[in-house]
């Protein structure tokens, strides 16, 4: 009797292994089809604008040792409400099955957090802004972002915005 316990014990303990490993799994498989949906998406939609009324995005672009570059963006200045913010951005309108490298984003490997005019509460997720960068062998690029957060109301919200970006300031 109590050889089986033992084995009945040995073999919840070893499926709980194998499911928690399945979930991870799952998980990463979901956020790698995530990315996919938003890079796709941002690709797709053809209508962008340079400013949002709802935040402010900003640029920098700087030269790393060697000669790389490296560049950020950063979306702080909410004018409303933001919740569960997801950020995303494309370099050169590469197609998904071209690019060769990760671009960056947020919110969609990580937790997502909310931008509230005034509050700033990191622990309960509400933060000033949030940044994202990449590298590049190129000193310019043109940026196509997407931002989605929710409202208030749980109404879904997005802004698609592009962006020439160069070492020696923004393009015109």
């Amino acid at each position: 009797m109590k050889n089986r316990m033992i084995t009945a014990v040995i073999c919840a303990l070893l499926s709980c292994g194998c499911t928690l490993k399945s979930t991870r799994q799952d998980l990463y498989q979901s956020a790698i089809d995530t990315y996919e949906t938003y890079y796709t998406e941002v690709l797709g939609n053809g209508h962008y604008t340079d400013t949002c009324d709802y935040f402010t995005l900003s640029y920098e672009m700087t030269q790393v040792e060697g000669d790389g570059y490296r560049y950020y963006v950063i979306l702080d200045d909410p004018t409303i409400a933001m919740y569960n913010v997801m950020m995303i951005a494309v370099e050169n309108a590469v197609p998904y099955e071209q690019c060769e490298k990760m671009v960056p984003s947020f919110g969609i490997f990580e937790d997502r957090v909310s931008l509230v005019p005034g509050q700033v509460n990191y622990e309960a997720g509400f933060v000033r802004g949030i940044s994202i960068s990449g590298e590049s062998d190129e000193d310019h690029m043109d940026l196509l972002i997407l931002v989605k957060w929710k409202c208030s109301d749980g109404t879904p919200m997005s802004a698609y915005i592009q962006h020439s970006l160069s070492l020696n300031g923004e393009k015109q």
